[in-house]
Order: structure tokens, then sequence, then C-alpha cells
């Protein structure tokens, strides 16, 4: 007569607990419009998860159009100053 192999049910929450390490902070450089629209589009992901609450995700936008506002006035006083560079 074979011996059954027993089965014992092990609860899911008595394995090991390791506390979890915060993620490092994202590095992203907001030197381009491609970069702003990366992270607009992150932004945009993390409140569709719901891993940022409304408010938060309404300031970082208006933040990041700020900086993109920048981005768009430097361009084009860059562009400006070298117009008038050229006539002289």
């Amino acid at each position: 007569m074979q011996k059954r192999a027993e089965i014992h049910a092990v609860p899911s929450d008595s394995s090991p607990k390791t506390p979890r390490k915060a993620p490092a902070p994202r590095r992203f450089r907001l030197t381009s419009a491609r970069n702003v629209r990366r992270e607009l589009s992150v932004l945009y992901a993390e409140l569709r998860n719901g891993e940022v609450d409304p408010e938060t995700c309404r300031t970082g936008a208006f933040l990041l159009r700020c900086v993109l506002e920048s981005l768009r006035l430097d361009e084009f006083e860059t562009r400006l100053d070298d117009l008038e560079e050229s006539t002289r």
C-alpha cells in the first residue's frame, strides 16, 4: 500500500513580510516640448489609474503648461535674436 502525500494549505498572509522600499523618484528633464508632453502623458495615465488625485493632477498639468510656454517663448526669443543678428 502506497502512502499518499499530505497537502497542507498555507494561508497567503503567512509569508514573511518584507518592508517594501519606496520607489526611487523618477528623474526627468523638461528641456523640450517632447519631454513636457511625455510628462503630461505620465500624469494623465496616473490619473486614469487612480494613482494621483484630480487636484494634484490639475496642479501638475498647470505647471507643465507653464514650463511648455516658457520653452516656446525661449525658442521664439532665440529665433528673433538670430534674425536680428543676420540683418545687421
